[in-house]
């Protein structure tokens, strides 16, 4: 009796508790409710027309209503469609709308309320394809003009920016090719008269099958490179030497052609009155008929001062200083004087002992001489410019005799 009064006490709970949850939820269901999305825009198609620029691309909606009538709104799958297959081309301001199938929800608001969009006459022209090659190939090979399967492809755009095509580009690497090159997918891009990029165009088709034929080179033959120089530096001076960097350059041509080149020679470098060492990129003199890797080289000529000697023979040998009461006698009474430097002082040297023999002079100093007697003597030089050097004086010495009168 007792458990049958407990057990018709817990379905009584049970029952109570679940009819407390419904009307709860009753409750809450009925409540009225204010909820803000943010929902993407859809723009239509415009026939024979193209958007190039719409804004903005999602706006915020505020939603009224009843919770559970708010809760049928999925604004991941909620799109705000934006009509504009009726504008003419041009900027225009379209009004923002959402019509709701969903009873007991309105719109409150949608900010912003208008949307931006920009439309242009849809245009297609055809074009001219143009492939061009980046690399290089195998040295024994010389790559041709490329060859696309297709020479003339579509493009399709906004006026404006169509109206600015002047044809398609695309590039082919050819870099270590051994070979004829087949197949090869290449993608195009349209191009301006500047061979910039033109945006917000379609190419049709966008890719192009290429070929680039490859012709075998003549054999190649490596030969010295030559400097020539014309002209000759100031007096003075001389070239020592001359470097070409780099040495040597491979040529290629038929062997009728190649076979009597031992060199090949630089173009004329002028070294007239030059007095330092200097570099030059001279162009090669390639023949008729034959190719070169190298084209140009640097030249160097190296320029040094022109050092030469000369002897001047029978110079008298003065006496400076003769102690006064004594006669003297001078053995040997001349001297041979070599000097050396720059072959432009030497050369003045010459031209002024040719006006005036006692140009350059040779003497001896008897100023500290206190006794008669035989006195072996050094013999100086003077007349000479700082830039000469002595380099003999034959002989060295002489001999004074001194005898009182």
């Amino acid at each position: 009796m007792i458990e049958r009064i407990i057990q018709r006490d817990t379905w009584a709970k049970v029952l109570a508790v679940l009819l407390a949850l419904y009307m709860w939820y009753a409750a809450v269901a009925n409540q009225w409710e204010t909820r803000v999305y943010d929902l993407r825009l859809e723009f239509s198609e415009a026939p024979g027309k193209i958007i190039t620029f719409k804004s903005p691309d999602m706006v915020r909606v505020t939603f009224e209503g009843l919770a559970r009538s708010l809760d049928k709104i999925d604004p991941a799958r909620l799109t705000i469609p934006v009509d504009v297959s009726s504008l003419e081309p041009g900027t225009n301001q379209v009004p923002i709308r959402l019509d709701l199938s969903i009873g007991g929800v309105s719109v409150s608001d949608i900010y912003p309320q208008t949307a931006v969009v920009a439309l242009d006459i849809k245009e297609t022209k055809p074009v001219s394809v143009r492939i061009e090659t980046r690399g290089t190939p195998n040295e024994e090979f010389e790559a041709q003009a490329p060859v696309p399967d297709i020479e003339v492809v579509e493009v399709s755009g906004p006026r404006t920016q169509v109206e600015t095509v002047v044809g398609v580009f695309g590039t082919v690497d050819i870099t270590g090719a051994a070979g004829t090159i087949t197949g090869r997918l290449v993608p195009l891009v349209a191009v301006d008269a500047q061979n910039n990029t033109v945006p917000n165009v379609e190419v049709n088709p966008s890719h192009v099958t290429v070929s680039v034929p490859m012709k075998s080179r003549p054999p190649a033959k490596e030969v010295p490179i030559r400097a020539q120089t014309q002209g000759a530096p100031k007096t003075g001076y001389r070239v020592k030497a001359v470097y070409v960097n780099p040495s040597t350059a491979k040529i290629r041509g038929d062997s009728s052609l190649t076979a009597g080149l031992s060199y090949i020679s630089t173009e004329r470098i002028d070294v007239t009155d030059r007095t330092q060492t200097f570099t030059y990129p001279a162009n090669l003199i390639i023949p008729q008929g034959v190719t070169s890797e190298v084209m140009r080289v640097n030249v160097t000529v190296e320029i040094e001062e022109d050092i030469v000697s000369k002897t001047f023979a029978g110079v008298f040998v003065q006496i400076q200083s003769l102690p006064v009461g004594y006669a003297f006698n001078l053995e040997p009474t001349t001297v041979d004087i070599t000097i050396e430097g720059r072959r432009d002082v030497i050369e003045e040297i010459e031209r002024n002992m040719e006006e005036n023999s006692d140009y350059l002079e040779a003497f001896i100093d008897a100023s500290w001489i206190r006794e008669p007697g035989s006195h072996k003597m050094v013999v100086n030089v003077r007349g000479l410019p700082n830039t000469v050097r002595i380099e003999s004086i034959e002989p060295s010495h002489v001999i004074l005799e001194l005898r009182q009168r």
